[in-house]
């Protein structure tokens, strides 16, 4: 029985891996199968990391509590499809997990897979990392197809960016949510330039920002503010003739409106309650790291001017931090190196002319600036952060590495690049 689960789960990964092939035809077959060989590679990667770097591993945890519901589903399949499907607990059996309310959902997900797998975290890893992939690619093929001078940034942004791949392919948190992300961005592009909306990607992206708000409700939150903003600019730039310098500030008047209602669709984000939640997340991780393996602030305390006058060093920090002198051990060096090259990129961003433009900036720099300050500030810990950043990390690559030559150059995937 384990074999031939084995064998199926192989078949099933090779039929999927051609359909993507086939029906998101690749104009380079070398980018379609060297993001798909990085991200099963970063999967099984993720795990050893776990197993042999860090004293805590989420994903062992997550899977050990699927494999818990995937030995319910083989001995009472009803009350496992019961327990699959309803909001309920079910105290009797969640009580028998090690995972949180909150994780709840990805555990209930990721035993699917080790239904599928005999209960092996290595293949039920590489059908999350399948899941990350079909994502990545439908959205580099959305730009790809629909703006191809920028399909080199898409490309280096979406499918190659390190520690976006490394940290959305294995059996986490973050695969699953960036997926989400990816989903409900390719379809949003694709409405705006055809103003028309496709069924099953509209009913793909609903389930999936479903997904999103369970797994990471502050990406989710933020995100949906500057969709809602964006989607309404765009209504109002159509019917009027405005330039673009008005349509920006109409853009940020709604997006402040939008964000106030925000703060109502969940207990963290009500007025009183924000600062005490990320304060207090903020002491725990400063608690729990070693000296000089966070991020130090000024006097940081509940309070407005505090977090006002902390929040450059928030920014800043949470863009380009650890340096290279910071960095600890091998996962450090890494995110260290990573971050160098993400200061070079941004100040060639600076100097360059050419950009993309302003209507496609702003929303892409207000959700990184905004998840980048709210994220450095209630999880200071380097290491920590490198894996949370990848909510908006790969759309402020995009942003930064458009008509770049250079990348332009090493990922060109096609004669529809401008040479």
């Amino acid at each position: 029985m384990n074999f031939l689960q084995y064998v199926f789960s192989f078949l099933l990964l090779s039929i999927i891996t051609v359909v993507l092939y086939k029906r998101f035809q690749p104009v380079n077959p070398w980018l379609f199968w060297s993001s798909w060989l990085m991200r099963f590679v970063c999967a099984i990667a993720l795990g050893l990391v776990y197993k042999n770097y860090y004293a805590v591993g989420d994903t062992w945890n997550f899977f050990s509590d699927a494999v818990q519901l995937s030995q319910l589903a083989k001995t009472d399949f009803v009350s496992y499809i019961r327990f699959l499907w309803s909001e309920d607990l079910h105290p009797e059996i969640f009580n028998q997990l090690i995972s949180s309310d909150r994780s709840v959902l990805l555990v209930k997900f990721a035993s699917v897979f080790a239904l599928l797998s005999n209960d092996n975290y290595w293949i039920a890893c590489l059908y999350f990392s399948m899941i990350s992939f079909a994502s990545a690619w439908f959205l580099f093929f959305t730009i790809r197809q629909l703006f191809p001078a920028l399909s080199s940034a898409a490309a280096g942004a979406i499918l190659f960016f390190p520690s976006v791949v490394f940290w959305s392919s294995g059996l986490i948190k973050e695969t699953i949510a960036l997926a989400a992300l990816y989903l409900i961005t390719a379809t949003l592009v694709r409405y705006l330039v055809s103003q028309n909306l496709n069924f099953w990607e509209t009913l793909f992206s609903l389930i999936a920002f479903y997904f999103l708000w369970q797994l990471k409700y502050y990406w989710a939150a933020l995100y949906a503010a500057v969709v809602i903003t964006t989607i309404a600019t765009f209504f109002i730039k159509n019917k009027s003739a405005m330039k673009p310098i008005s349509l920006h500030g109409i853009w940020l008047l709604i997006f402040v409106f939008i964000l106030a209602l925000v703060t109502l669709t969940h207990p963290n984000f009500y007025i009183h309650r924000l600062l005490e939640v990320v304060f207090e997340n903020n002491q725990q991780f400063v608690n729990l790291s070693k000296h000089g393996n966070c991020i130090e602030y000024i006097g940081l305390n509940e309070t407005w001017w505090s977090f006002c006058l902390n929040t450059p060093i928030a920014l800043f920090s949470g863009l380009f931090r650890p340096f290279v002198w910071e960095a600890h051990g091998l996962m450090g060096w890494f995110a260290a190196m990573e971050n160098l090259f993400l200061l070079i990129l941004f100040v060639w961003w600076i100097m360059t002319r050419r950009k993309l433009p302003g209507e496609v900036l702003l929303p892409i720099f207000t959700y990184s600036i905004l998840l980048t300050v709210f994220l450095a500030l209630s999880s200071p810990n380097f290491g920590t952060l490198s894996r949370y950043r990848i909510g908006f990390l790969p759309f402020f690559v995009f942003a930064l590495s458009a008509y770049h030559p250079a990348i332009n150059h090493l990922f060109r995937s096609g004669p529809d690049l401008p040479k």
